[in-house]
């Protein structure tokens, strides 16, 4: 079994991936995504897409970053790069696979379905999505408020996950 593999598997054994993803990530075409990265062009690529069959680990990190730059606070994009550069790519590869969420979105759902709780949801947040359903929002006063603080809490979640993901790495590295 191959690092990548074995990466894979735990990525899917942990949840931070489906096999829908894996089937993507391993399919790729990642010449298309080099030769974009090369030109200096900004892609949005499926999860995974972005590192699949890249064989430099700089590369990788350079691609991460693109993909995800806006999904974490700015100074947190810092200890992100780091972290990802102490990484081998297989485990650069299972960071880019775990489930973030993107900020912009989920305000459009805080927005359109806030009310619902659905927005905390999305982050991971049951027990306030499930009070904000049943109190419809905090009467609607929650809703707006939440609408100016969904992005942030969006990017605090997506750094728990970017830690969850380093925690998971350091586990499977000691056995």
């Amino acid at each position: 079994m191959t690092k990548k593999t074995l990466a894979l598997t735990l990525a899917v054994l942990l949840g931070v991936a489906s096999h829908a993803q894996i089937a993507t990530l391993e399919s790729a075409p990642a010449e298309t995504a080099a030769i974009a990265m090369a030109e200096g062009q900004s892609i949005e690529l499926p999860i995974g897409t972005a590192v699949a069959g890249l064989e430099d680990a700089e590369t990788q990190v350079k691609f991460f970053l693109m993909n995800y730059a806006d999904y974490f606070e700015q100074g947190d994009l810092v200890f992100v790069k780091k972290k990802l550069q102490a990484m081998t790519e297989d485990d650069v590869i299972a960071m880019s696979l775990l489930d973030y969420v993107n900020p912009t979105v989920n305000l459009i759902v805080s927005i359109f379905a806030g009310g619902l709780g659905v927005d905390r949801f999305l982050i991971g947040q049951t027990g306030l999505g499930i009070l904000k359903f049943v109190t419809a929002g905090g009467l609607g006063i929650w809703t707006i408020i939440d609408w100016f603080q969904i992005q942030n809490l969006t990017k605090r979640h997506n750094m728990e996950v970017f830690n969850r993901g380093l925690l998971y790495l350091d586990m499977a590295k000691e056995q």
